[in-house]
């Protein structure tokens, strides 16, 4: 919207975003617990606990679009398969051609039967598998079709739409999701034959990792764009709390210089809190200090911002400037939580305490039973809240995501 003139001050959500250190120090502060310990192990996992819950529904804060790119198929050339010479085993020689950059993501087609690839040692050498082979020596001048009808899925992806070809726009699904047996079974009819508009798709077990694969058939002759609506698992949390070394910032720069820090490509994405001291910053609201002291601090940050690039180990980049100059200052960066505050904050907030006297507390059934009532009561209205922020026939509902997803995602109540 580039005519919009923020009001002063400017509204910035980077501030209010909760962490894992925040939403471990509630846990804590909310039973009067110490901040170490069994007592600190167990709010961590009532944490870990309920982002896995909150996974479990398709809440709109989950749901975003994702583009997939085919790989055009590739037959310059002739090739050469030796299976036990060579060097290297099972190796497929490429004359006049290049094999491309991906060649290890696709199969080979030698006659009426595809190979899959091992590695691609290097331009114009290939090592097919070993339970994928011609298993004898072919000879040299052999035609041959390269292809790719595998594409990996991100593994925090859990659902997928209609995939959408960008070029085509025929307005429906382009590919049709496909049993498994089906999709092999029109590779079978057509021999692997790459075509230019594929039909179907299956989501199968990458025989490479422990992901997931989109299986496309028949194989793409081209490359093809498509649009799918996706849906996201919440971000992970691993960093709870770093805070090794200081930093320095300036106004007008999104550049930040640490001293004696280590900071690694794992912080991407976190936030980072700058105090205006030598202490490490609080949250908005404090924190439980460490150790076996139940008192609280307060010392909110100067600085909240979110990482978005780590050149090595003493130099990080910020999603904005930090709007003040700070020198040599104590700081903290931590994984933010990824759920919708204005839909499931209240419902995120019950969870982790039910979790944690769950886990730690020792309650009796009973006792537990009124706890996940609470949860119930509070899930079912972030449920109708996240329902009202549907679009209006009119108009638009305004749902923003500092994640870049502002659509669904899911959760079962806890009975």
């Amino acid at each position: 919207m580039t005519n919009y003139i923020p009001l002063s001050p400017e509204y910035t959500h980077a501030e209010e975003l909760v962490t894992y250190q925040d939403a471990v120090e509630r846990v804590l502060a909310h039973w009067d617990r110490h901040n170490s310990g069994r007592d600190a192990y167990f709010a961590r996992s009532a944490v870990s606990e309920s982002l896995r819950k909150m996974g479990q529904y398709r809440w709109k804060w989950y749901r975003s679009t994702l583009l997939l790119t085919t790989t055009a198929a590739y037959t310059t050339g002739t090739v050469e398969y030796d299976h036990v010479g060579g060097s290297v085993s099972r190796e497929l020689t490429l004359t006049d051609g290049t094999w491309p950059e991906l060649a290890s993501f696709g199969q080979v087609l030698i006659g009426d039967v595809a190979y899959l690839i091992d590695n691609r040692v290097s331009d114009t050498i290939v090592q097919l598998r070993a339970d994928s082979n011609p298993r004898s020596d072919v000879t040299a001048g052999t035609a041959y079709k390269w292809f790719r009808n595998q594409y990996q899925i991100p593994p925090d992806i859990i659902e997928l739409g209609e995939p959408k070809d960008l070029e085509r726009g025929t307005g429906g699904p382009d590919l049709v999701q496909l049993h498994p047996d089906r999709t092999l079974g029109i590779d079978s009819t057509w021999s692997f034959e790459p075509t230019e508009y594929p039909w179907g798709y299956s989501v199968e077990r990458d025989r490479r990792s422990t992901g997931k694969i989109m299986r496309i058939a028949p194989p793409p002759s081209t490359a093809r764009t498509y649009a799918m609506a996706c849906v996201w698992m919440p971000r992970r949390v691993a960093i709870e709390k770093y805070e090794t070394g200081t930093v320095t910032t300036v106004s007008g720069s999104t550049a930040v210089v640490g001293v004696g820090t280590s900071w690694t490509s794992a912080h991407i994405g976190c936030v980072i809190r700058v105090s205006s001291n030598s202490k490490p910053p609080t949250s908005q609201y404090g924190a439980r200090r460490n150790g076996t002291d139940l008192e609280m601090e307060h010392n909110p940050a100067s600085v909240a911002r979110i990482v978005t690039a780590v050149a090595d180990t003493t130099h990080l980049t910020l999603d904005a400037d930090p709007g003040v100059s700070l020198s040599g200052k104590a700081y903290v960066i931590s994984d933010p939580i990824d759920i919708d505050w204005n839909v499931c904050g209240i419902y995120w907030d019950r969870m982790c305490e039910y979790f944690f006297a769950r886990n730690q507390m020792g309650f009796d059934a009973d006792t537990l039973r009124g706890y996940a009532g609470q949860v119930r009561g509070a899930y079912l209205e972030a449920i109708d809240t996240d329902r009202f922020m549907d679009p209006a026939p009119n108009g638009f509902t305004l749902h923003s995501s500092v994640f870049n997803r502002n659509e669904y995602s899911g959760l079962e109540y806890i009975e």
